[in-house]
Parts: structure tokens; C-alpha cells; sequence
């Protein structure tokens, strides 16, 4: 009996290779010593299968074998699969296949929603909600609400698909799209690289229906006034549009702009500062490559009258190039 409870659940091995992304054989050492082999053990995590995880035999005079980041994440894993269910359909007929769900990708979008984004407890954890996972469930076209089920003759004969609003509709097509196999985005290590870089990424971002959140002119939706769906539909968007920016931007003052947002984990609005620090930086750039070129590589007219004109003209090219430039690199 204790050695059939020893080989762990599939989706525990599931979570702790794909969503938790931790070295596999050390890991599944721990949870076997923290006795969290099945679903329901994780599922009913208390404080004292954590610090079996994190010391040897629960020995905190110990050396911690997991980081704090790493504590923390395996204590949201509970909440992160109650929102995960929530999300998708009501229990008990109805349960999310969490091995086709569950990823890191999902799971970094979870930890960079607040307590209202994850519709869940004020402390940030999430319980399973009959409420939530029922609207998600006629969101989704679920059990009674998928157009496939043939409801019993007594049931009433209306049809939900034609109530569901346009927003509800672009909610349940961009989820489908949220891949974890979806292809990251490349590195912006250099300035020089931002012209290409955001070209490219700007095709990314309307494959994946989420190029109108970076319109300047865009207008995110009023929570207290727009569509639900909507609203969600824009949260959604922009908290995958600011990972994949933290993920990708490896320049120095690209860094410090994400960082700003970091807090909100507002996408568009560190894509906005972005644009318009690299765009103009480019501008500068390209300016101050022209400028050089003609301080370098232009003469003074054989037939020219005075020295006076040419000497004011390079002047000019010299005080212009020093504006643009960037430091330590003035004439």
C-alpha cells in the first residue's frame, strides 16, 4: 500500500515539470518525503508539507533546499489549479484537463493578476467558486450550453449561443489561442536592434489578435461601465503583452521602463514608453550618423570666397552632432 502511494499522480508530475518548471528528479524526491503524491494531497497543501519540501525531514536548522521564489510559487500551485477550473466549467461534472492546460505560461499569467484579476480570495488565493466557474462554463459553451448537447424534453428549448455578447466571443477565441507552445519573443539586447525588433513584433502581436491594445490611440475599457467580457478580454491581453516584454527586453534603459510597470504589469503602457523612448533615441541616432558623415567627409570648395561660411557651417554640424550624440562621444 505505501509503495503504490509512492509513484506520484500524473498531474502532480504534470505541475511540477510543466508548470512549476523545477528539475524534475529532485523535486519528485521532495514531494514524495512531503507525502504530496496525488491531486488531492496538493490540492489540501498545508504549511506542514511545504517545510517537508523545503528542509530535509522538516528540519529548519537545516539548509532550505528551494529558494523563497520557488516556496512561494509552490504555494500558490492550489490556488493557481482552483483558478484554472474556475476559468473553465463547474464541479463536479465538468473538471478541467489540467494536463492540457496547466503550463508555466498560464501560470506566470495567474501570478501577475492581483486578487481581482483572479476573481478569487482578498489574500490573493483562490477557492473554487461554483459562481465563477458557472459563468465561465456558459462563456465557454460547456455541458448544457454546448451547442452539441441535446437537452431532455423537459428543458427549456432556447438557444444561449444567440444571447452571447461580441465580447464574449473574442474572450473564448483569444483563450483558445493562449498556447504553450506558442513561439517567445526574440531578445532586444541593442538599441540599434529596436527598428526590426519592433516590426517584427508588431506582426506577432496581430497574429495573436492583440496588436489594438499597442494603438496609440487605443481606449482600454471602463470596468465600471464596459461589457465584463470586455473588460476581461483587455486584462488578458495586456498581462500577456507585459510578460513577453519582460522576457524579451534586454536592453538597459529598456529594462528600467519595464521595471516601472512592473507593479502593474501594464503591457501596453510599457510598450507605449518603449516606442516612444527608441523611436526618438533612433531618430537621434540616425541624426548624429548623418551629421558625422558630413563633418568627416566634406571640403571646402576650391573657388570658395573666404573661409568665414565654412568655418559657421561646421561650427553648426559640430554643436548638432553634440546634442544628438550619446555621452562620452561628443567632437
Amino acid at each position: 500500500m505505501v509503495a503504490t502511494r509512492q509513484q506520484l499522480d500524473h498531474v502532480v508530475h504534470h505541475v511540477i515539470k510543466h508548470v512549476l518548471e523545477a528539475d524534475l528528479v529532485t523535486m519528485v524526491t521532495y514531494f514524495k518525503e512531503a507525502g504530496l503524491i496525488t491531486l488531492i494531497d496538493v490540492m489540501s497543501m498545508k504549511d506542514s508539507h511545504l517545510k517537508k519540501v523545503k528542509f530535509k525531514d522538516g528540519d529548519e536548522t537545516t539548509t532550505p533546499r528551494i529558494t523563497p521564489t520557488e516556496e512561494s510559487e509552490l504555494r500558490l500551485i492550489p490556488s493557481y489549479l482552483n483558478w484554472e477550473q474556475n476559468n473553465y466549467a463547474t464541479l463536479p461534472d465538468n473538471p478541467v484537463d489540467l494536463i492540457d492546460t496547466a503550463s508555466r505560461y498560464r501560470f506566470n499569467i495567474f501570478l501577475c493578476l492581483d486578487a481581482n484579476g483572479r476573481r478569487g480570495n482578498a489574500d490573493g488565493t483562490v477557492s473554487y467558486s461554483h459562481a465563477v466557474a458557472f459563468e465561465s462554463e456558459r462563456r465557454n459553451r460547456i455541458g448544457y450550453y454546448d451547442p452539441g448537447y441535446t437537452p431532455p424534453s423537459s428543458a427549456p428549448t432556447t438557444t444561449p449561443t444567440k444571447c452571447r455578447s461580441a465580447a464574449a466571443t473574442a474572450l473564448l477565441n483569444f483563450d483558445k489561442k493562449i498556447k504553450v507552445s506558442e513561439d517567445s519573443w526574440t531578445k532586444l539586447e541593442s538599441a540599434a536592434e529596436w527598428r526590426n525588433w519592433k516590426i517584427k513584433h508588431l506582426a506577432k502581436l496581430k497574429l495573436a489578435d492583440m496588436d489594438d491594445i499597442v494603438d496609440p490611440v487605443y481606449q482600454p475599457p471602463d470596468p465600471n461601465v464596459d461589457d465584463p467580457d470586455k473588460v476581461a478580454l483587455y486584462v488578458k491581453k495586456n498581462t500577456l503583452l507585459f510578460i513577453s516584454l519582460l522576457d524579451s527586453i534586454a536592453t538597459n534603459e529598456g529594462s528600467v521602463i519595464i521595471k516601472k510597470h512592473s507593479r502593474t504589469s501594464d503591457g501596453t503602457a510599457a510598450w507605449l514608453e518603449l516606442t516612444n523612448f527608441y523611436d526618438k533615441d533612433m531618430s537621434a541616432v540616425t541624426r548624429t550618423k548623418y551629421i558625422f558623415d558630413l563633418i568627416c567627409g566634406s571640403t571646402i570648395p576650391r573657388n570658395h570666397k573666404g573661409l568665414a561660411a565654412a568655418i559657421d557651417k561646421f561650427r553648426g554640424w559640430v554643436m548638432e552632432h553634440n546634442h544628438f550624440c550619446k555621452s562620452g562621444e561628443a567632437i
